[in-house]
């Protein structure tokens, strides 16, 4: 029993931050990023997590420049969210996310703007096509799913309406497609999994698209105690160019790479997750502000509720 319960909490990783960056900060990794497996039947997991990004580089391309156009300082984004999920049958996982977001960006030392509120509300349900056993070892599922605006997409400061990737939420309707593989080889204290999302964004009110994004993550756990893990892993992200009233918006889009080590530290029914993301791979379109790095750290607890 505890072997299946430690399999199940590594599957299992909390919904990710759906709310896109917008045009001015692009690349934080854990946009679309839905890296977990289903729950055993009558399971309820609650999720709580802080992520926190930081951006004060510009690219053009694959290299860094210094713009004048763009005199952003510093941007910081500050991220509290909130995940549940629940399984009415064994082959079946229905999850639901929203955050609460906090931005900050320095344009000069005396000019600073803000923005904060409550971002979207992610509804993922998800079908195990191969389900996870101790004999097996293996999962394979697949993915549908909304992402639905339930926050502020007109915050003003001052009176001023602030752009798109200040705004608490982009305020489109996108839909979600997501496949999930994982291979564990037990006893041995290794199993890789990976995963991939496509994310098709809808337009908001004001007519602005962001651009499709598609994310390939893959990695692999490495047990080192009972109770500990140390998770390597890779994210590859394309991201197309935005849209406003039928023209791709000059700016927006690229293709990158992100590391992300992680450390996961598992009880009987809760865990402990501690991670941090690197770009080391950015190639975008035109200029854009990207992000230095992201840390983050999320606590899980697993309920039967049958």
């Amino acid at each position: 029993m505890k072997n299946i319960l430690v399999f199940i909490l590594l599957l299992f990783f909390p919904l990710a931050d759906l709310n896109s960056q917008g045009c001015c900060l692009v690349g934080a990794p854990r946009v679309g990023v839905l890296d977990y497996g289903i729950l055993t039947k009558n399971s309820l997991l609650i999720n709580a997590g802080y992520e926190f990004y930081r951006a004060t580089k510009f690219y053009s391309g694959k290299e860094q420049v210094v713009s004048s156009l763009m005199p952003v300082e510093d941007k910081k984004i500050h991220n509290i969210y909130i995940d549940l999920s629940y399984a009415p049958l064994n082959r079946l996982t229905l999850n639901m996310s929203t955050n609460y977001t906090q931005k900050t960006r320095k344009i000069t030392p005396d000019i600073v703007q803000k923005s904060y509120g409550i971002g979207d509300l992610t509804i993922l349900g998800k079908f195990s096509i191969i389900a996870p056993n101790i004999i097996s070892q293996r999962e394979f599922t697949i993915g549908l799913g909304w992402k639905i605006p339930i926050g502020n997409s007109s915050f003003r400061l001052d009176g001023v309406k602030l752009s798109i990737d200040m705004q608490p939420t982009i305020g489109s309707n996108d839909k979600i497609v997501w496949f999930y593989f994982y291979q564990a080889f037990m006893p041995k204290s290794f199993d890789f999994f990976i995963s991939g999302t496509l994310k098709l964004n809808g337009t908001n009110s004001d007519g602005y698209k962001l651009g499709r994004e598609f994310l390939l993550n893959t990695g692999f756990h490495l047990k080192f105690k009972n109770y500990l893990f140390l998770t390597a892993r890779g994210r590859l992200r394309y991201y197309g160019s935005d849209i406003y009233a039928g023209s791709l918006i000059p700016n927006t889009g690229g293709q990158w790479f992100f590391v992300s080590p992680e450390i996961i530290y598992l009880s009987e029914n809760a865990n402990l997750r501690l991670y941090l993301d690197y770009p080391i791979y950015l190639n975008v379109k035109g200029t854009q502000l990207v992000p230095d790095y992201a840390i983050g750290f999320s606590l899980g607890y697993n309920l039967k509720l049958k």
